[in-house]
């Protein structure tokens, strides 16, 4: 019984003591949440009675760059993803068996239509042409006999039409076997670029057995599609501007040529055809296509910098810059303009489309308002500003030399069909509803 009570008196010793570690640790969690809390509520310091307010008085402000609200005139514009298409491409192939007596053609050739590009051993053939000839000769003497001999009256008419019929049929034999040997010979039946050659002489072919592909390239096509929405928007003629990857610093100029009649009953979308000339063969069938449709009615917008759109779940916004500027610092932005009358105020706006740099506030912002377009991590409503438009953080100059991109379905670069995903909210190109469907812009 002795041994039984002496866990029992250890057991509580422990569990206080872990008990009262616990206590330490929430108490400091508790203390460092409360001056963390603190220092958010008043950045500049204080006696705690409104941070903000004391920055805007004369405290210490946050030093940001701004610019003003433009107003613009904007080209809509249809944004698709397509892929690439030659007019016509196909696998050139033997109607008839036999074995490779000759290749015409290399890898990549370049050829006009009816270019011989194969020919098939046909020696058999052309000695059973020899034979159907004499056979059809004979039948032609015998004809020429009877008809001498039913002018005179020594022949039957029906001897007459047998001799007739036999040289019809022999007749008939030769051109079907010229025929077999002229198979024997393939060409291309339309000019084109040849694919990668995968066939040797002496190789035995069969029927419909691919010899090498052969695609016009110029010129070429693209397919995409467009949303039920946007139909009556786009009309054959309308000019459209293609980007592929392979050349990120061109543009190539199409023209649309057909759309398709009937909308896929899944997607609710509808394929739409382009042309387009292909100098110097750069697009390939296959590529992956960025198509931009600019359609003729004019949009008058209001844009900012792409950085002074903060991005958030509950809604995107700008900060504003309100209160009077001092006298030195003019509209190109001061070398440290102190910014005691100017403060920070959030506002909640609605983006659009974007286009280079800039970015159109759809709603909640006049163009002439003047807007931080750097360091907003550091703001919040009323917070005191001191505007420097001499600083300019490398991550705003860069996205200044960032073309808009079209971010695809499927988290990919933007012009490639694995990458998409990211693309921030207000970005109308981010809801993208997979590759080949438009946005409206």
């Amino acid at each position: 019984m002795a041994e039984d009570t002496k866990p029992s008196a250890r057991s509580p010793r422990p569990r206080r003591r872990a008990g009262l570690a616990a206590g330490v640790l929430l108490l400091l969690v508790a203390v460092g949440a409360g001056i963390w809390w603190s220092a958010l509520r008043d950045p500049g310091g204080g006696d705690g009675s409104g941070g903000g307010q004391q920055q805007a008085q004369g405290g210490r402000s946050v030093t940001v760059t701004a610019g003003e609200a433009e107003a613009a005139t904007w080209q809509p514009r249809l944004r698709a993803v397509g892929t690439l298409s030659a007019l016509q491409s196909i696998d050139v192939t033997s109607e008839v068996p036999g074995q490779v007596e000759a290749v015409r053609f290399q890898s990549g050739d370049e050829v006009a239509a009816g270019d011989v590009l194969l020919t098939l051993e046909a020696d058999q053939d052309r000695a059973q042409l020899a034979d159907l000839e004499a056979s059809r000769d004979l039948a032609g003497a015998e004809l020429a006999r009877q008809r001498e001999l039913a002018g005179e009256g020594f022949a039957a008419e029906a001897e007459l039409d047998r001799a007739q019929a036999r040289y019809a049929s022999a007749e008939a034999q030769v051109a079907a076997q010229q025929e077999r040997i002229t198979e024997k010979t393939i060409t291309a039946p339309f000019a084109g670029k040849l694919g990668i050659r995968e066939i040797n002489e002496g190789a035995y072919v069969q029927p419909g057995e691919p010899i090498v592909s052969l695609s016009a390239l110029d010129p070429i096509r693209v397919i995409f599609t467009l949303p039920q929405q946007q139909l009556a928007r786009v009309e054959t003629g309308q000019t459209v501007e293609v980007g592929v990857s392979s050349y990120p610093d061109r543009t190539f100029q199409g023209v649309v040529r057909a759309i398709d009649p009937v909308l896929d009953r899944r997607t609710r979308t509808v394929q739409v055809e382009a042309e387009m000339q292909n100098d110097g063969q750069l697009l390939r069938p296959g590529m992956f296509a960025d198509v931009t449709i600019r359609l003729p009615e004019q949009q008058n917008v209001v844009t900012v910098p792409q950085s002074a759109l903060s991005y958030n779940p509950y809604g995107d916004f700008v900060f504003l810059v309100t209160g009077s500027q001092s006298e030195g610092e003019g509209a190109g932005g001061g070398n440290g303009e102190s910014g005691g009358t100017l403060t920070a105020e959030r506002r909640f706006v609605t983006a659009g489309e974007r286009r280079g740099t800039q970015i159109a506030i759809v709603e909640g912002l006049e163009a002439g308002q003047r807007v931080v377009t750097s360091g907003l991590h550091k703001l919040q409503d009323g917070v005191g500003l001191t505007i420097d438009n001499s600083i300019v953080p490398p991550s705003v100059a860069e996205v200044e030399q960032v073309e808009d991109l079209v971010p695809p379905v499927g988290g990919a670069p933007a012009d490639t069909p694995e990458n998409a995903g990211g693309a921030p909210a207000g970005d109308d190109r981010a809801d993208a509803g997979g590759p080949g469907e438009a946005q409206a812009e």
